[in-house]
């Protein structure tokens, strides 16, 4: 429909403003007009200049669709090993950047679902969305457009971390006063549960973590915002540390575990989870990856963060901004010669490797917004799993509906994946999950592995929440056939 429907409107728009003119400019020189007049004027112009911009618009997009098709064989190729001139580190690196990895788990907490399939099944239907907050004021006094976790209850955190804020604050003199803040504990408590869950799903495995012949680890690489304090970030991952370690309780081993920190974006978050990911598999290691991340903007500090940075969602003075969420994910992944579950005969999903890029231009600025970034992005993802475009079946990704990110969105998928219905083939987790920072990736993520074991297609994973960074990659419900 849509598509007899823009013809349609932009032939009648061109027709409207050609007479407009014409007749305006007829009374203006008083001229007399003839038969031939009106169908020359009125008649055979709007339909030549409806023509020649038909003709422009089908040009521009053949030429996209080249520099697109040319970009993408450009980057197969140049992660292809060049037959008999490829060196061996060449072709070892060319089969690296194919190389896919197991997503044994995923664990999410969000204000639409504690399941990915609680993420998908709100973002198709709508609903819930963010809200006015009951607690939360701006700048003027009025409600806050967010999303909170309405269950979520950090009473019994606070005495968790109690003695841990104690200890932290005697490394340095510098802490001596220092505390957590209500947002940084929401978002640890939205992740204790999916770090939990984890543990628990390792259970099957446990042989290999307690075997004397084995030398497989868990390593746990969480991200939270870089704006926290080193206070904070310090309190929260010996808080990490603790928890998974005692959870783990005899089945796995303190010594197995091995922690590290990635403040800043999901983005560069799950760049780190590639390149150990790809170490371990240089160093052939049989480690599981556990992925997680956490983000809260529920409280006054942030909200008046926010608002400083005029960046707050305002529907009087700033329409495009940000609504405040929070959420919190975790991804087992592991090498794909893992041992399937003797728990779960179903197959895993697979995920092939990143393709990570920077907007010149801050997509929350003013004026044009371009595509060309996230276009590229894809590209790449494409050409990393070695899928045509035409076979991706599916569609996840964080964008909103009242934002630039949508209109930078549609006009990749218009361009690249014009055959994915948006309503039927796409789904916007960002809708109802609002502003999710750091976690916001691994939602994604998460929800798009979801997406590709139910529907049983090929699903691109893309992010855009954050202002400059932009991720993809591609999930199969499968592994790749070798060829």
């Amino acid at each position: 429909m849509s598509r007899i429907l823009k013809p349609l409107l932009l032939f009648v728009l061109v027709t409207f403003v050609i007479w407009v003119a014409v007749l305006w400019q007829w009374e203006k020189t008083h001229r007399d007009m003839t038969v031939t007049d009106i169908v020359l004027y009125l008649g055979v112009l709007p339909v030549l200049v409806f023509g020649l911009l038909v003709a422009l618009r089908w040009a521009w997009r053949s030429a996209g669709e080249r520099a697109s098709a040319a970009a993408q064989a450009a980057a197969a190729a140049a992660a292809s090993p060049a037959g008999a001139a490829a060196t061996p580190a060449q072709a070892q690196e060319a089969a690296a950047r194919h190389t896919t990895v197991k997503v044994l788990a995923t664990f999410v907490a969000s204000p639409t679902g504690r399941a990915a399939s609680d993420i998908l099944d709100a973002a198709a239907e709508g609903t819930p969305r963010p809200d006015l907050d009951a607690e939360l004021k701006d700048e003027d006094g009025m409600p806050v457009m967010c999303a909170r976790i309405a269950e979520l209850q950090t009473q019994d955190l606070d005495d968790q971390i109690e003695p841990i804020v104690t200890a932290t604050r005697s490394q340095q003199a510098a802490w001596a006063d220092a505390r957590m803040s209500t947002h940084a504990v929401r978002a640890l408590c939205a992740m204790q549960q999916p770090l939990q869950r984890s543990i628990d799903a390792l259970r099957p495995w446990e042989d290999r973590f307690s075997a004397a012949d084995s030398t497989s680890m868990v390593r746990v690489l969480v991200g939270w915002p870089a704006d926290w304090t080193p206070f904070e970030q310090a309190v929260a991952l010996a808080w990490v540390r603790l928890l998974m370690t005692e959870h783990a309780g005899p089945c796995i081993a303190a010594s197995r575990f091995a922690f590290e920190a990635q403040p800043g974006t999901g983005e560069q978050l799950w760049i780190k989870a590639d390149q150990l990911l790809q170490v371990l598999a240089r160093d052939k290691r049989e480690d599981v990856l556990l992925v997680a991340a956490c983000h809260s903007g529920i409280s006054d500090a942030a909200v008046t963060e926010l608002a400083k940075q005029r960046r707050l969602f305002s529907a009087a003075t700033h329409p495009k901004g940000l609504m405040p969420g929070e959420a919190a994910a975790a991804l087992l992944l592991a090498p794909v010669q893992w041992p399937k579950s003797p728990d779960d005969d179903t197959p895993p999903v697979h995920l092939h490797r990143p393709a990570v890029a920077k907007r010149d231009k801050s997509i929350e600025a003013g004026g044009r917004i371009t595509a060309d970034c996230l276009r590229e992005t894809l590209t790449q993802a494409l050409a990393a799993s070695q899928l045509d475009a035409s076979h991706v079946g599916s569609l996840v990704c964080d964008a909103d509906q009242h934002s630039a990110r949508s209109t930078e969105l549609f006009g990749t998928t218009l361009d690249m994946l014009a055959h994915l219905d948006p309503t039927e083939d796409m789904r916007l987790i960002g809708v109802g999950n609002g502003h999710t920072g750091v976690a916001s990736t691994l939602l994604v993520v998460a929800a798009a592995a979801e997406r590709a074991r139910s529907v049983d297609k090929p699903t691109v994973a893309l992010t855009l929440g954050d202002a400059f960074m932009r991720l993809a990659l591609l999930v199969r419900p499968q592994a790749p056939t070798v060829s």
